[in-house]
């Protein structure tokens, strides 16, 4: 046990010792590999979890649904099976699928995207996500705007590419006061894709909403 904490240790001081890089060479280096993901991923297939529990409650409900991107932004909902579902959990769920197809449209998208274009940035330091040496940059998102976030992200000191994201997003309803995201990311061959989403949202009357949401089996269509 002490030698397998003293290569934990050691791992760790590892990444700490290496200097930060520069935020223009992280920065530039994102860019890049966004561009060559946007140029060879043609689209996918995956099927996600949904887990909603509502307010005080125990008691959560459960979609199952497909969702298939195609290039350039096209995404489509395919419902597979739903556990304990009323009206309102039915509305929620369909409210979030709606606007993740809407964020997916080509405008929003660039718009959007977690890059200097939308984002100042900031080097934290050097962290670790899923078991790999990453910058930490903190980001700020240069104007108000739905789907934006203001917090921290992961990004792959190999790859250059996001591999988790934790901060606030901005209520896109009168009715939601503030909204927590944790995004996490997975390696599906060479691109990293979604692998979950855990959203803690304070909701007007209904108190606090919380929805995890997984990602499995992911279907690639490459260039």
């Amino acid at each position: 046990m002490a030698v397998a904490l003293g290569g934990v240790a050691a791992h760790a001081a590892g990444i700490e010792s290496k200097p930060p890089a520069d935020l223009g060479s992280i920065c530039h280096r994102m860019e890049a590999a966004d561009r060559w993901r946007t140029e060879t991923l043609r689209g996918y297939s995956v099927k996600r979890r949904y887990r909603l529990t509502l307010g005080s409650s125990e008691t959560y409900t459960e979609m199952v649904a497909r969702l298939d991107y195609t290039y350039p932004g096209h995404k489509k909902f395919e419902v597979i099976s739903k556990t304990n579902s009323s009206y309102l959990e039915d509305r929620i769920f369909r409210q979030v699928m709606n606007a993740e197809v809407q964020a997916a449209s080509d405008d929003i998208r660039q718009s959007t995207l977690l890059l200097p274009c939308n984002y100042d940035f900031h080097v934290l330091g050097n962290s670790e996500a899923t078991g790999r040496p990453s910058y930490l940059l903190r980001m700020k998102p240069k104007r108000k705007q739905r789907f934006l976030l203001d917090g921290k992200i992961w990004v792959d000191m190999e790859d250059a590419s996001v591999t988790r994201v934790d901060g606030e997003v901005a209520p896109s309803s009168f009715w939601v006061r503030s909204v927590h995201l944790v995004q996490d990311y997975e390696r599906v061959g060479p691109y990293w894709l979604i692998a979950s989403i855990q959203n803690e949202a304070s909701v007007r009357l209904l108190g606090q909403a919380s929805m995890e949401i997984r990602n499995f089996d992911y279907q690639l269509s490459p260039a």
